[in-house]
């Protein structure tokens, strides 16, 4: 038989293939199931036990119903592959079906033992008085689930495909699969929510925010109009991941900084042995939120390894949700031990020189700002050279790179769903500046190239991007 080369028709190759291969299997399992029962019914007696089991003792119905179920299933086998390889049902749906036949067995034996071995031995068996029933009632209650469960997943429909997004309006709610997607989508526009597949007020809420943002009807539903804003790509940085200190000494607290992160409140962060698996983490890790608990759907921040870690070569790795399999990056550290100091030579102590420190750069030398920030050891340096710059506000002549929504956790009120700038000052230096709510229809109007004047006070440094963070001042 020809089959051209398209995927269409490859993938129709491949479906009458994996027929052909059931269709075969179930024929090769009739004629063996067969010669294999017939084995079964002349040589084990199977009439031995099932006579046994009606006239000697109800205990031998467990091991007739055993040898019965060993010898015929080859033969049933045959038969259902055969009837599934000309059905039309999905591959979750057989499979299923066959689960359900390998419960059978134990279900039946565990319905027979319950109604009929252990009545027996207790003095309830035969059932010939009104309250040995009433009695047969709770045990009939707790034997038959099984059974019952066994015979569904043979006969009953097969499990419901997952629901794309796009295929249904989506409102306050509704749970499936599309609304964990559209969660994870308004997670990559700013909001910080949840990504549970379940549409809450929480959903709801930020949905809402969304769509006053983009300029679209506020309803708390996802239509086409909205569900085509949510799908625009917005700008992603590359997955990140920072050590500080890069080296740190045994059993000391060390710090996780991380960026780019998929915008899951599952995604999470782990300390791995140099090439271990990345199920090897011995419980040193955390979601990005901070916690072994789901919590914000944040996609840069930092964590602290409080305890530390034993001397040795590791990996830190970010996964973009709750499995092993979507690692976004690994960033490879060592855990040594502090170099020993030399000891003192015994000499004169010379009379020390003075020494002129060296004088910082003016506040208003940015660019000289970041290049201290950039160049020094610990977080903590930083933090010195950040607060020296004090609390007055930097007059800034900014020409805009790229105009971006805020995010973040603990901002001012004025400053939260606002707008940040990314762009150059007049020195050279890199800034960015996030901007308050009320001016988010006049940024929006702003690009590439575009100039903006303002006043901003130094927060932090962007160790991610090598840039000074700063908040608007009005």
């Amino acid at each position: 038989m020809y089959y051209p080369r398209c995927g269409a028709c490859v993938s129709e190759k491949t479906a009458y293939e994996k027929k052909e291969g059931e269709r075969a299997f179930g024929y090769t399992m009739l004629s063996v199931g067969a010669g294999w029962f017939a084995f079964a019914y002349f040589i084990w007696q199977l009439p031995f036990f099932w006579n046994s089991m009606m006239y000697e003792s109800v205990w031998w119905g467990l091991l007739a119903i055993l040898l019965t179920y060993i010898a015929i299933i080859p033969f049933f086998s045959g038969l259902l592959a055969i009837f599934l390889s000309s059905s039309e049902k999905s591959g979750a749906h057989k499979e299923q079906i066959w689960v359900g036949l390998s419960l059978l067995l134990p279900s039946i034996e565990w319905l027979y033992l319950w109604m009929l071995c252990l009545p027996d031995a207790w003095g309830l068996y035969p059932y010939d008085a009104w309250w040995k029933f009433l009695i047969a009632i709770p045990l009939l209650a707790w034997a038959t689930p099984g059974a019952i469960a066994s015979v569904y997943m043979i006969l009953g429909p097969g499990p419901q495909p997952p629901i794309e997004l796009g295929s249904r309006y989506l409102e306050k709610g509704m749970k499936g699969d599309d609304v964990r997607e559209m969660q994870a989508l308004l997670n990559q526009h700013g909001a910080s929510i949840g990504v549970d597949g379940s549409f809450g007020s929480q959903t709801e809420d930020a949905l809402k925010q969304f769509q006053s943002d983009s300029e679209l009807k506020v309803d708390g539903v996802v239509g086409k109009k909205t569900l085509a804003a949510l799908r625009i790509d917005l700008p992603q940085s590359e997955p990140t991941l920072e050590i500080e200190p890069a080296n740190p000494q045994p059993y000391t607290q060390f710090t996780v900084s991380f960026a780019g992160s998929s915008g899951d409140s599952h995604a999470w962060i782990g300390i791995f042995s140099l090439g271990a698996s990345n199920g090897e983490h011995h419980g040193r890790w955390f979601y990005v939120g901070g916690s072994q608990s789901p919590g914000e759907a944040i996609t840069e921040g930092t964590l602290t390894f409080s305890e530390g870690q034993p001397t040795g070569d590791y990996e830190v790795r970010l996964f973009g949700d709750n499995g092993l399999e979507r690692l976004l990056i690994s960033h490879a550290f060592t855990v040594t031990e502090p170099e020993p100091e030399p000891e003192p030579a015994q000499t004169e102590e010379p009379i020390p020189a003075k020494v002129e420190e060296p004088e910082s750069p003016p506040s208003n030398d940015l660019k000289a700002v970041a290049k201290d920030l950039q160049t020094a050891a610990f977080s903590s340096d930083r933090k010195k050279i950040i607060e020296g710059l004090g609390d007055t506000p930097q007059s800034l002549d900014i020409t805009i790179e790229r105009v971006d929504r805020t995010t973040g956790i603990g901002l001012p009120d004025e400053l939260r769903r606002g707008m940040t700038i990314y762009g150059k000052n007049t020195d050279g230096s890199e800034l960015e500046i996030r901007m308050p709510n009320s001016m988010n229809d006049e940024l929006k109007k702003l690009g590439k190239g575009d100039s903006l004047s303002c006043d901003a006070v130094a927060v932090s440094w962007n160790s991610m991007r090598k840039l000074i963070q700063m908040n608007w001042k009005g």
